[in-house]
């Protein structure tokens, strides 16, 4: 009887072990909700291949996408290029800056666009209405609200 025990312990263990080591598999913060989906489009429309670490994620109250730029692949003069010519031909319109994050809305969607410190040369890392701002790298993100006031963008539009 205690080695039919013993044997049951190892194996509910080693169950244990493969369902740990399947979960490590597990791609986190990949949204293939139809809405993030087609935000991811509209930041690779704007952005191409400057564009790293996809994160995204689907709640009850919006859809976020996130992506990262290397300070090497985007300059302050390209960003000026991007906030005064590329976002308005594709729609998306300057809101304001908030702390150290410039706002586009295009309908209650909001790109959120935050430069990093290494840039701007602030002293301390900052933030914006959505993100906060790293060292080396910008931090970009696409929202759609679909219920609260979770952004600048989905407040104005509701006004």
């Amino acid at each position: 009887m205690y080695i039919i025990k013993k044997y049951i312990n190892i194996f509910l263990i080693l169950i244990l072990l493969t369902s740990c080591a399947e979960d490590e598999n597990l791609e986190i913060g990949r949204s293939n909700y139809p809405i993030n989906i087609e935000l991811k489009r509209e930041a690779k429309d704007i952005f191409g291949d400057k564009l790293e670490s996809e994160r995204s994620y689907q709640s009850f109250s919006s859809n976020d996408v996130v992506y990262k730029i290397s300070a090497r692949n985007l300059s302050m003069e390209q960003f000026i290029s991007y906030k005064n010519q590329i976002l308005p031909e594709k729609g998306w319109f300057f809101r304001s800056k908030v702390n150290e994050g410039y706002i586009f809305c295009q309908s209650s969607r909001q790109l959120e666009i935050i430069p990093p410190q290494f840039l701007v040369s602030n002293n301390e890392l900052g933030q914006g209405d959505i993100g906060r701002q790293l060292k080396k790298d910008w931090n970009i993100f696409l929202r759609h609200t679909t219920l609260g006031t979770l952004n600048e963008c989905y407040m104005r539009s509701k006004i």
